[in-house]
């Protein structure tokens, strides 16, 4: 899946879900964009540079698997994590295949979706309208923009760190 786009198995996919009864329901997209496979990548990469002694001294200490977990792993994991979110969120934010070929009533229809079919719908004697939709795409963008401004130190330091603290 990370080498392949999602032109190249949507029909499967689609299929897939036909067979599994999901289609037209919320649950088809959770479960696709649960099955990312950047955000295993990245998690994966970085859980491999946390030094195994971390974890010794902490059970030295007497701390069990969820204290270490809780206490070591996921303060040094901050970082991957929002960077992983990030990448996530705005992946499936601008899903525009999978969403118009899963959901075919406008009941559960992402902005991506929508801002296509406001533009495609908007028509008038005087010809295309081009003010009201970039209004609206530039309105669609605002929550990206919100994520990655509110995540944006984790995201750098994410990128950039090993995964060990100073």
């Amino acid at each position: 899946m990370l080498l392949l786009p999602i032109q190249a198995y949507i029909i499967p996919l689609y299929l897939l879900i036909s067979k599994l009864h999901m289609r037209d329901t919320l649950l088809s997209l959770v479960l696709v964009a649960g099955a990312n496979v950047t955000s295993v990548y990245i998690l994966t990469n970085f859980f491999k540079t946390i030094p195994k002694e971390l974890e010794e001294s902490a059970c030295i200490d007497g701390c069990g698997h969820f204290r270490i977990y809780s206490i070591i792993v996921m303060p040094l994991s901050k970082a991957s994590l929002a960077s992983a979110g990030i990448i996530s969120f705005i992946a499936n934010w601008n899903s525009f295949l999978w969403p118009m070929l899963a959901l075919r009533t406008d009941k559960w229809n992402p902005l991506s979706v929508g801002v296509a079919t406001y533009v495609g719908s908007f028509s008038t004697n005087h010809g295309f309208q081009y003010g009201p939709s970039l209004a609206a795409a530039c309105m669609s963008i605002i929550p990206t923009v919100l994520v990655y401004l509110l995540l944006q130190r984790n995201f750098i330091q994410g990128i950039a760190s090993s995964g060990i603290k100073g």
